[in-house]
C-alpha cells in the first residue's frame, strides 16, 4: 500500500532503500497541500479514505465541500477534497468550481488540504497555480498514484479465493494474451478477476468491461433464480442497469434511494421517479444486482467507469433505433460544444458502442476517447483520424 502514495520521483530515488523510503513517505504526508492525480479506477477515492483515516484528517467529496463545507474547521485537521473533476459539469467555466473550492479553503484560514483529480482532467499549471494561492505556504505537491507491479499483483491475486491457488498462472496467461497492462489499475484487476472463466480472456478494454458486467449479473440471476418472482435475462438486466446508470451520470444525482420518498437535496433518487417511457423493464432487479452496490440506504453504481460503460451501451442501443445522438450529446455537452469533464468517460465509451456517428465522436473529444475508452477495435482510418 505505501508504495501507491509515494510520488515517481521519490520512489525512483529511494528503490529498495526503506528507511528513505519511511522519510519520503512522512514528509509527504506533512505536506500542508497537494493534489493527488490517477487514472480513473486506480483508488483515488479509496487512497484518500484510507490516508484521512490514518492521519486524523477528514473526507469529503468536491462537491459536498463546495455546496456544505467541512465539519471540521481546525487548520490542524488536513482536508482530503475528493473528484475535482467530478464538479466541473454544469459550469460554463471549468475554472468556476475550483475556485469555488478556494473561496471555502480561504474562508476557513487556509487549512491543510488534499485534492483529487482524474490525471486527464487536471489543467496542469493553471490548477496548480490556482491552489498554490490558498495553500498554508504557498506551496502545491503532485502525487501520482503508480500502477500495480508484479509484485503487488501476485499479492492480490493470491488473497482472492478463486485465484489463490494459481495466482502466478493467472498473472503468466494474461501476459500471454496481451492484456498484463490492465492489470496495473486495481479496479480493472478486480474486473478481470470476475470475467476470466477458463479460457475465455478478454482481448480489451471493452471486452474486459463486457464479460465482468455479465458476470456481475450472471451472479445475481442465479442468487435469484429460486424465488418465485420472473428473473431477467442478464441481458435485460444489464440494459436496465445501463440506463439506471446514464440517469445518474446525465443528472448528477449519486444515486437511488431503497425508500418511496426521498429528500431531493439529498443526492438520490428513487425508482418511482423515472418516467415510463424510458422502458425500463425490472429496475429493482438491476439496483439489488452486483452491478450496483450499497451506500446506507442508497442504491450506486459499482464503480464510475462500470456505469460509464454500461450507460454508453444502454444509450447507444437506442441510438441504433432511432435515438438522434445529437440529443444525447445536447445532455453530455458545456456551452461551447465540448464534452463536460465528469462525462468524458461516457463519452468515450458512446464512441466505442455507436459505429455509426464514431468519427463526429471522435471530433468532439479524441484524447477522451482514448484514454478512458477502448480504439483497440477501431477501424484503421479511425485510429488515424
Amino acid at each position: 500500500d505505501r508504495n501507491l502514495f509515494v510520488p515517481r520521483r521519490a520512489k525512483e530515488c529511494i528503490e529498495g532503500e526503506a528507511a528513505a523510503e519511511v522519510r519520503a513517505l512522512q514528509a509527504w504526508r506533512d505536506s500542508a497541500a497537494y493534489v493527488l492525480l490517477a487514472e480513473p479506477g486506480a483508488g483515488k477515492t479509496s487512497a484518500f479514505r484510507n490516508e484521512a483515516e490514518a492521519s486524523g484528517g477528514e473526507y469529503i467529496t468536491a462537491r459536498d465541500f463546495i455546496a456544505l463545507g467541512p465539519t471540521s474547521r481546525s487548520p490542524e485537521v488536513p482536508l482530503f477534497i475528493d473528484g475535482l473533476d467530478e464538479v466541473r459539469a454544469g459550469s460554463p467555466s471549468r475554472r468556476e468550481p475550483l475556485d469555488e473550492i478556494r473561496r471555502q479553503l480561504h474562508k476557513l484560514g487556509r487549512p491543510r488540504f488534499r485534492v483529487s483529480c482524474r490525471e486527464a482532467d487536471w489543467l496542469g499549471a493553471v490548477d496548480k497555480n490556482a491552489l498554490r494561492a490558498v495553500a498554508p505556504n504557498g506551496e502545491l505537491t503532485e502525487l501520482h498514484l503508480l500502477p500495480l507491479d508484479d509484485e503487488e499483483i501476485l499479492v492480490i491475486l493470491s488473497r482472492n479465493p478463486s485465484t489463490a491457488a494459481n495466482a502466478a498462472e493467472f498473472l503468466n496467461q494474461a501476459k500471454q494474451h496481451g492484456v498484463r497492462a490492465l492489470l496495473g489499475n486495481p479496479l480493472l484487476l478486480k474486473l478481470m478477476i470476475e470475467a476470466v472463466r477458463g479460457d475465455q480472456w478478454p482481448g480489451g478494454r471493452a471486452d474486459l468491461y463486457r464479460l465482468a458486467s455479465e458476470r456481475l449479473a450472471t451472479e445475481y440471476n442465479i442468487e435469484h433464480r429460486a424465488e418465485l418472482k420472473p428473473v431477467p435475462s442478464t441481458e435485460v438486466l444489464l440494459d436496465d442497469a445501463g440506463l439506471l446508470s446514464a440517469l445518474l451520470l446525465l443528472s448528477g444525482v449519486e444515486g437511488f434511494s431503497a425508500h418511496a420518498t426521498v429528500n431531493p437535496l439529498g443526492g438520490a433518487a428513487t425508482v418511482e421517479s423515472v418516467p415510463t417511457a424510458l422502458g425500463l423493464r425490472d429496475p429493482h432487479a438491476a439496483l439489488s444486482s452486483t452491478v450496483f452496490a450499497a451506500d446506507g440506504d442508497i442504491r450506486i453504481p459499482l464503480h464510475r467507469t462500470v456505469a460509464e460503460y454500461l450507460a454508453a451501451r444502454s444509450l447507444a442501443a437506442r441510438v441504433q433505433k432511432g435515438l438522434p445522438i445529437g440529443r444525447v450529446l445536447a445532455l453530455m455537452s458545456g456551452l461551447d460544444g465540448g464534452i463536460v469533464e465528469p462525462l468524458r468517460g461516457l463519452h468515450a465509451w458512446l464512441a466505442v458502442h455507436c459505429m455509426s456517428s464514431r468519427r463526429d465522436l471522435i471530433d468532439r473529444d479524441p484524447l477522451g476517447v482514448v484514454l478512458y475508452g477502448d480504439v483497440t477495435a477501431f477501424a484503421t482510418l479511425e485510429k488515424e483520424h
